[in-house]
């Protein structure tokens, strides 16, 4: 699973890039791990950062 938010991270990065060679091709890739991360983790859509360890409550 990380290397597909890697990879969801870096494709992302060099699609909005102006620079890139490739940012269509970037963009396919970028949606294709989006919409593996989501149908994985069950959730609709792929957002910022989990929250931070301050927000973890143990069970117990």
């Amino acid at each position: 699973m990380t290397a597909t938010k890697d990879m969801h991270r870096a494709t992302t990065f060099e699609a909005a890039n102006p620079h890139s060679i490739a940012r269509q091709e970037f963009a396919t890739m970028a949606q294709a791990a989006d919409e593996c991360i989501t149908k994985v983790a069950g959730i609709d859509t792929v957002g910022g950062q989990p929250p931070g360890p301050q927000s973890w409550r143990p069970y117990c």
